[in-house]
């Protein structure tokens, strides 16, 4: 199996890294236009492979690289010419072709467990700011300008199902319509508040998918009942009526710690895109308060702003779900839906050992250039990491650290560099060592008290038995 799935890795990257298809690329999207002093693959590997400074350093250290690297001399102001649109493209479209080849391997490996969810999937957003002068171009959300990168991606086998960039002052919630486009039947999604839309769960339920979500505190539950009155010829008619639910009231009564579990609830205010859930609310203990108060104060997006009359809401956490209670109970709800903050050590790799935030003051099209040659990078490297994770899991049982997996294969960046195109035989040698490097270094450590996702994912299997009545 391991053998097989390197070979997998070596085949995918051969089709890409062949300098006829860069060539082709690059000349379809104008990069390329005649013969110059920089090359489509000499570019490429200044943007990825040599790229971790591109934004951080000057044009004259960048030529110096490129000399030492590529025997490529040329000034900085010709190499500044060279960070257009049409250079832009040309990365964005390699990165593309490298979401599909990633695709392609972590889909053939397979989930890390078997598991009746036909995905279980996490999207969130990471941004930074830009300079002041790309307003026009990169509006910002609270700055002046900045970008983001929005980011869903497959827990069970690592795939990234979307991975866009766009201008800071987007809302997370104009990027649904792009998830629902690829939702399948037995997902499972883990939703974010700033992706909550009753419409949206609505659009998943219908296609025969599942949700967790937390609640927001404006969100308004109704419970439906059937009520006999006067129809319009005098004669009595049953109507469906929906009654709004105080989540407030209902939190009163409890005690700390206790849960309590709403079913055939609805959200939603209109008939399209009103959609019934299950809802668990529970009321927290003083400790778990306190945490509560201390990540809203630590929001990414800033101090919590909960006016005076909804300061309650802190004593309780609530969640929504279309998954049965049979499948998942209120305990496993909770359980599952810390899944999501997986995606948070995405981003954090991302910026420790990718630094894809320090773009400093350069053009827009050279940050976009960086930008999307290290998303290229960083596909390059999940997918050794996933198949390294998945074949040590299968054989060892054993949990890979992401963050220690990633460092390792960094350390391998610059003999991948130096041999991406002297063919397979060579490649095969340096993701074997690369893999033997992760399972030797990367293996996660156990902290006590405290559940690693595969343990969470182990908890979550459901039989043959459930699965034909959630789809039925």
């Amino acid at each position: 199996m391991k053998r097989e799935k390197i070979k997998l890795i070596v085949l995918n990257l051969e089709k890409l890294y062949n300098l006829n298809q860069i060539e082709k690329i690059a000349k379809k999207h104008l990069f390329i236009r005649r013969n110059g002093k920089v090359s489509a693959k000499s570019f490429l590997n200044l943007c990825t492979f040599l790229g971790e400074d591109l934004c951080s350093t000057s044009l004259s250290n960048l030529c110096a690289k490129l000399e030492a690297n590529e025997k490529i001399s040329i000034s900085p102001q010709a190499l500044s010419k060279r960070f257009n649109k049409e250079a832009m493209d040309f990365i964005k479209k390699i990165f593309h072709e490298m979401m599909s080849f990633q695709s392609e391997v972590l889909r053939n490996n397979g989930a890390i467990l078997k598991n009746n969810f036909n995905r279980i999937t996490v999207v969130d957003a990471t941004g930074f700011k830009l300079d002041d002068k790309h307003e026009d171009n990169c509006k910002g959300s609270g700055v002046k300008s900045s970008v983001k990168i929005q980011l869903q991606y497959d827990l069970l086998t690592g795939e990234f199902i979307h991975c866009d960039l766009k201008e800071g002052s987007r809302s997370d919630a104009s990027y649904l319509e792009t998830l629902q486009s690829t939702i399948q039947k037995n997902d499972l999604v883990l939703k974010d508040l700033g992706y909550l839309k009753a419409l949206d769960l609505k659009i998943i339920d219908e296609k025969g998918a599942f949700y967790i979500s937390r609640t927001k505190v404006d969100t308004i539950l109704y419970r439906k009942e059937e009520v006999t009155g006067p129809g319009k010829k005098g004669n009595l008619v049953k109507r469906e009526m929906y009654f709004p639910i105080s989540i407030k009231e209902l939190l009163d009564p409890l005690a700390e710690g206790e849960t309590i579990e709403l079913n055939d609830i609805y959200i939603g205010n209109t008939k399209k895109n009103r959609t019934k859930c299950r809802i668990i609310l529970t009321k927290l203990t003083k400790e778990c308060k306190l945490k509560k108060e201390i990540r809203n104060k630590n929001s990414k997006d800033g101090p919590g702003k909960l006016i005076e009359e909804h300061k309650w809401w802190l004593d309780l956490n609530c969640y929504m779900t279309n998954v049965p209670n049979y499948v998942l109970s209120p305990e496993k709800i909770y359980e599952t839906y810390t899944l999501r903050w997986q995606v948070e050590i995405f981003f954090k790799i991302w910026k420790s050992l990718f630094k894809i935030h320090e773009v400093k003051k350069a053009g827009l099209e050279r940050i976009q250039c960086f930008i999307y040659g290290r998303l290229i990078m960083i596909l390059l490297t999940s997918s050794i990491v996933f198949t390294a994770r998945k074949i040590t899991y299968s054989i060892t049982g054993k949990e890979l650290s992401e963050i220690k997996s990633f460092g390792a294969v960094q350390q391998y960046t610059n003999e991948i560099y130096e041999n991406i195109f002297k063919g397979r035989v060579i490649l095969y040698d340096i993701f074997q060592r690369i893999i033997i490097s992760i399972q030797r270094y990367g293996i996660k450590s156990k902290r006590k008290g405290k559940k690693t996702a595969i343990i969470i994912l182990q908890g979550i299997k459901i039989c043959e038995g459930d699965l034909l009545k959630m789809v039925s």
